[in-house]
């Protein structure tokens, strides 16, 4: 599920920006863990290493299964990875800013309650938003030459949600992933079990918020050919 191997690791090291949910007092401090371009080399070590047991585990659990790890936090640490798992592959599932936006401020607001042994600020709810993504995408952009040729592909959420089977056979293709056929019908019944699913409906960004989206995430969408309000 999203995100589920970062919450082990933060119960397991406390290294990781989740700690910033549960005390979002210190949240500043807590993001030196997003790409731990930061952090000292000591706990870069230790997450390494709590990452590689994470892994045993699970691989101990379902022997006969390729990992898939969906934390977005992985976005920022591709060099830390690669530097554990050499051969790992990569998809990076790209969507339009605004949208993203938007179901970050809403998924904030849902599960910050859930998680927080202090009170946040909401006041400072869009600056956390815009400060995040902007450093999880600077560290992606600048890594991701790093991936080895054949272990990286990048798709758009929307050929995702409006193609699945299309794109996740790229996906296949790309990464040189075997057996895709036999893969088929287990992905078309996972969309099949989503039909009634409901997106969440969110309102028109107010245009002073468009406007500081497009000002610091701007590479984002020049990079992926988003169109930006102004």
């Amino acid at each position: 599920v999203p995100a589920e191997e970062e919450l082990a690791l933060c119960s397991e090291s406390l290294l990781s920006t989740h700690m910033g949910w549960h005390f979002p007092k210190r949240s500043d401090y807590y993001e030196r863990y997003l790409s731990f371009a930061e952090a000292t080399p000591k706990e870069r070590g230790q997450w390494q290493r709590h990452l590689l047991g994470f892994a045993k585990k699970q691989n101990y659990q379902y022997p006969d299964r390729q990992i898939v790890f969906k934390s977005p936090c992985h976005t920022a640490r591709i060099s830390l990875i690669l530097e554990v798992f050499p051969d790992a592959l990569f998809v990076n599932i790209h969507r339009d800013p605004y949208a993203v936006f938007s179901s970050t401020h809403h998924m904030e607001i849902k599960t910050r309650p859930m998680f927080a042994y202090q009170k946040f600020d909401l006041s400072k709810l869009n600056d956390f938003i815009l400060r995040r993504y902007r450093k999880m995408y600077e560290a992606y952009f600048s890594e991701k030459d790093k991936i080895p040729q054949g272990q990286f592909c990048e798709i758009s959420f929307s050929d995702l949600e409006q193609n699945p089977i299309e794109t996740m056979k790229e996906i296949y293709a790309a990464l040189q992933l075997p057996n895709f056929p036999l893969v088929r019908p287990k992905v078309e019944a996972y969309i099949s079990s989503l039909k009634n699913y409901q997106k969440n409906a969110y309102q028109e960004l107010p245009h002073e918020i468009k406007h500081r989206v497009d000002q610091e995430w701007r590479f984002c969408f020049e990079s992926w050919g988003y169109p930006m309000a102004s």
